[in-house]
């Protein structure tokens, strides 16, 4: 049974102490204009006479850009919600207010779920929900190549390549086994899923203080990318493709199989029928990455949505800008984004997703785990924006596959340690 909204106010008895007043607040939200408007509409049945201005991020190339120019300007902002590899950059003692002062419902969220968000015992931002990248595989082509009844259970990367080879000989360049893109950051942390095929790892263990994926697996996984253009078995134009063509060709069906977000999959077919294209909506599954010789398990990339609230100085403001924020994570506002596949963060959303393909991704989950890239991590920001100028020169010939992933470590260790 859903929790009404107004049975959670007692959780906030701290907010009463001292957030009186009426106050202007400010909102950077990557969030549906409908869900704000949700958020909004709560908000004021507490406090009715303050106001609240939403702003939207500009994240076209991925960058933390809107939240650091109002930094700088001094454009005062009280709540940020979004991506979580860009709010986490907001998540310090600095600048954050600590949740602990001002909510007691930690106990709701998933286990483990609040420990990436709190440093030195301060929870600095909260999960909203998350999700899973998982290989999209097109069932059409899959046949069309002559293997329909492929069995994708511990496949191997010998069997990737298998099918890859089929994919070139069947369409002779026209369509391709899978998508890379490198033109900027946006949506690196679906070819970044790779990594795990090979056994590689950002950081050990959670261990944030250096990077390891300077490690054999790590060379190896560079040298798949380069190898997968030079063979044919993705775009010859990589290095300058942004993710969007690359998305937009999975729903195409130009792809055979492609890193993806189960969600995103009806989206672009959708798009691709809009264009006039025959049978736009092909079938298709969720499977795991594959694995390279020596791995067991290769873990799943994951993203989410999380939000910060910030500081003010201001005990009144800082209490309703923690409220505020709070609201994007309850129980009923998590239930649409489960709805359209993505994954609670608490345990008190009893909705299930009945989906096939959602059911899919929940086995890839379970039975390989999750891939840290360090989502949460202050420095996520900073390191997303080294991979990308480094493969491009490898793809166009600058730096070895070795040379390439010993600078792309190098350049991650220079940010994790200031």
């Amino acid at each position: 049974m859903k929790r009404p909204l107004t049975f959670l106010f007692f959780l906030f008895l701290t907010f009463s102490l001292f957030a009186a007043g009426s106050y202007d607040l400010t909102v950077v939200s990557a969030m549906p204009d409908e869900e704000n408007a949700a958020v909004l509409g709560a908000f004021h049945e507490k406090y009715p006479e303050s106001t609240v201005e939403f702003l939207k991020p500009s994240i076209t190339t991925g960058t933390t850009v809107t939240m650091d120019t109002r930094l700088l300007a001094g454009d005062e902002t009280h709540v940020y919600v979004g991506f979580a590899g860009r709010v986490g950059k907001y998540a310090t003692a600095k600048l954050a207010l600590d949740f602990n002062d001002y909510i007691t419902d930690q106990a709701d969220f998933l286990d483990g779920s609040l420990m990436p968000y709190t440093v030195d015992g301060a929870l600095l931002a909260l999960p909203l929900w998350g999700n899973a990248f998982g290989m999209g595989v097109n069932l059409r082509m899959l046949e069309e190549i002559g293997y329909a009844d492929f069995d994708f259970e511990d496949w191997t990367l010998a069997e990737f390549y298998m099918l890859a080879d089929a994919v070139k000989a069947k369409y002779n360049g026209e369509k391709w086994a899978t998508g890379l893109f490198f033109a900027s950051q946006s949506g690196d942390y679906t070819w970044m899923n790779w990594l795990a095929t090979f056994g590689a790892e950002m950081y050990h263990a959670g261990d944030y203080s250096q990077t390891v994926v300077g490690s054999k697996a790590g060379r190896d996984t560079f040298a798949f990318w380069l190898e997968l253009r030079d063979k044919g078995y993705t775009r010859p134009d990589a290095a300058i493709t942004p993710d969007i063509d690359v998305y937009r060709g999975f729903g195409l069906g130009e792809y055979l199989m492609q890193p993806f977000h189960p969600g995103w999959v009806k989206v672009y077919q959708e798009g691709a029928d809009g264009q006039g294209i025959k049978d736009a909506f092909f079938p298709y599954k969720f499977v795991e990455f594959p694995r390279a010789p020596g791995v067991d398990k290769v873990p799943v990339v994951g993203t989410g949505i999380s939000v910060v609230a910030f500081q003010n100085y201001d005990k009144a403001k800082e209490a309703q800008s923690a409220y505020l924020a709070w609201l994007y994570t309850v129980a009923e506002r998590q239930t649409k984004a489960i709805e359209t596949g993505e994954y609670p963060s608490r345990k008190s959303v009893t909705y299930k997703n009945e989906s096939p393909i959602w059911n899919q991704m929940a086995k890839a989950v379970r039975d390989n785990g999750r891939f840290d890239l360090g989502l949460t991590q202050w420095f996520y920001a900073d390191v997303r924006s080294q991979g990308f100028p480094i493969i491009q020169k490898m793809l166009n010939g600058e730096l070895t596959a070795d040379e390439a992933n010993a600078t792309y470590a190098a350049a991650v260790n220079a940010i994790v340690a200031k």
